[in-house]
């Protein structure tokens, strides 16, 4: 690590540019991630990443390859993302004040995009509803 030596290729896929970095280091192997918003699937093997091109990016941790699908949907830059408890849904919102889940193994949106927030949503996530077998989603805006 100390001799600037590449141990992983680019993680290349944003067609924009991305306002923030994030550096992990796990086994010895240190990534660099240029992105917008990003959060760790609960089982730990993938990493969803958001930019301001408007699509979330689902890559595999171990490998640094992009896996499974492309998330696309939104009409504004996406501003956060988060994963369900089992780590089969993604939740998106973006500045165009929408709310999109995804099943993470087919891409498609569980649901019609979730309105009601009359600004920007900067924070979102999943809870277990009272009855334990379902998540709801929670979310805030500025």
């Amino acid at each position: 690590m100390e001799t600037g030596e590449k141990v992983l290729g680019p993680l290349q896929y944003h067609q924009d540019w991305v306002s923030c970095v994030v550096v992990c280091l796990k086994a010895e192997r240190l990534s660099v991630f240029q992105i917008y918003g990003l959060a760790y699937s609960p089982n730990g093997h993938y990493l969803a990443t958001a930019s301001d091109d408007y699509r979330v990016a689902i890559w595999d941790v171990v490998s640094g390859e992009r896996m499974l699908h492309v998330l696309t949907g939104h009409g504004g830059y996406l501003r956060c993302v988060n994963w369900s408890a089992d780590s089969k849904k993604i939740v998106t919102a973006a500045l165009d004040n929408l709310i999109r889940v995804f099943d993470v193994e087919t891409g498609a949106l569980v649901c019609e995009p979730l309105s009601g927030h009359k600004s920007a949503v900067t924070s979102i996530g999943f809870r277990l509803s009272s009855n334990g077998n379902e998540q709801d989603i929670v979310s805030g805006a500025l």
